[in-house]
């Protein structure tokens, strides 16, 4: 089965855990702290963004939940340009493959953290034979990171999500 299938398969809840599993797999492959990762965000994308709200992000809101709506929405988007990329495809393949969730929550949250995890590791490394690396931003995925970055942007660096 194609990931894009077996992503759309995915309960809404199961979506918002795989995307946690899938930035704390990456963020632990990468070697590389987050918080360092910021400095090195392509132009295109510090101009739609303060990198040091990212920072303060990370730093004070790590594990603030965001709504449902925009959790569920949010992660689905984030695995499904995983799966497009040669760089997170694997790594999102063993997620779901090892993925048993036993976690039982009333309504479907993503972690702040895991959100900007997924946006600072997609627009900074690559992946190669030589293991994690930098990465050119294509045009494509710099536009889909600022979409990320705009859904974010209410919860990030002091910001209201009224």
């Amino acid at each position: 089965m194609e990931l894009a299938d077996r992503i759309a398969a995915l309960s809404d809840f199961a979506a918002v855990a795989a995307c946690q599993d899938l930035a704390t797999a990456l963020a632990a492959r990468s070697g590389v702290a987050l918080a360092d990762a910021v400095d090195e965000l392509p132009p295109e994308l510090i101009g739609r963004f303060d990198p040091s709200a990212l920072k303060e992000g990370l730093d004070m809101g790590y594990d603030i939940a965001l709504p449902p709506e925009v959790s569920v929405q949010l992660a689905r988007a984030m695995l499904l340009a995983a799966a497009e990329d040669e760089t997170t495809a694997p790594v999102l393949a063993k997620v779901l493959d090892e993925s048993s969730d036993t976690r039982q929550f009333a309504l479907e949250v993503l972690a702040i953290g895991a959100a900007l995890s997924m946006v600072i590791f997609s627009a900074t490394s690559s992946y190669g034979k030589d293991g994690f690396g930098k990465a050119a931003l294509s045009p494509e995925l710099a536009e889909k990171i600022g979409g990320w970055l705009d859904k974010l942007r209410p919860w990030v660096g002091g910001g209201s999500a009224a």
